[in-house]
């Protein structure tokens, strides 16, 4: 997890599973590489600032030795470009970096929360100092896959309007509600289900976790993970992708149908919600 960083994500807001991933990251849960979809591209620097521009914004490129880059003594991003006014000509404050080291990007995050939370998508934080319809309307322009909306259920937060990419609306639903049962059996502590909600290919990789014989299998439930949001959901034939949202970090989270059942296929792991 880093000496003595802070991971602002569920690998470090979740506790003690992100705990065991980090310390025992050669054999534990692995981390999550911020696609889009399982199997799909991360989004890339290039591609969002070409995005941005032929969707009308006006960017500013930053060079390699810009003084924006440095977050702070000892943290500095790879490259990055603000974002200076929108379509619309609205002047507008916001950045996009690129960290490939996860404290860079946790230091970003950091820096950049005191109005609009910035949103994270692999090596790349979305920051703006204005608002978050704002901040979501340039990560959605970037070509993200996320979507608005939200109402309460049961105490979470979950999407208002899931549209499927490729796939129908029940398949959306019950994605929805397959990511909405993982959760709750997180906060729960239950450790069967968790297991159980995994695909083969994730759990293989979580056996640290997994197996009921290690000393990280049991642990105390935690209702602080009940505070999340699930802002969309799309699918596309046997895969779907939920972007879900926990103490003001956004990420997606891969999904996949096994026989007529929507499984977990991200691996957990520090640096990520998952």
């Amino acid at each position: 997890m880093g000496e003595g960083g802070r991971v602002r994500t569920w690998a470090v807001s979740l506790g003690l599973f992100a705990f065991a991933c980090a310390v025992l990251a050669t054999g534990g849960c692995g981390g999550s590489s911020g696609k889009a979809s399982s199997g799909g591209a991360p989004l890339t620097l290039s591609q969002v600032q070409s995005n941005l521009q032929k969707a009308g914004y006006r960017i500013t490129v930053y060079s390699p030795n810009e003084g924006a880059l440095t977050i702070d003594s000892r943290h500095k991003a790879d490259a990055g470009f603000s974002i200076d006014a929108s379509p619309s000509g609205q002047q507008l404050y916001a950045s996009v970096y690129q960290a490939s080291d996860p404290q860079v990007r946790q230091a970003v995050v950091a820096h950049n929360s005191d109005e609009a939370a910035p949103v994270v998508r692999g090596d790349l934080v979305f920051t703006i100092s204005g608002t978050e319809p704002e901040l979501q309307a340039v990560v959605r322009d970037a070509g993200d896959l996320a979507g608005g909306g939200s109402q309460t259920a049961g105490g979470s937060r979950t999407a208002s309007g899931s549209q499927p990419a490729g796939g129908s609306s029940a398949d959306a639903t019950s994605a929805m509600a397959a990511m909405q049962r993982f959760i709750a059996a997180y906060a729960a502590g239950d450790e069967k289900t968790v297991c159980a909600s995994f695909t083969p290919q994730v759990l293989a990789k979580s056996q640290t976790f997994c197996d009921p014989s290690s000393i990280f299998y049991k642990r105390q439930p935690d209702p602080r993970v009940n505070t999340y949001q699930i802002t969309h959901v799309t699918t596309s034939g046997q895969t779907a992708v939920a972007t879900v949202i926990f103490q003001g970090v956004t990420e997606q989270v891969a999904l996949r149908q096994l026989g007529g059942q929507w499984k977990i296929d991200t691996q957990l792991g520090a640096g990520h919600l998952f």
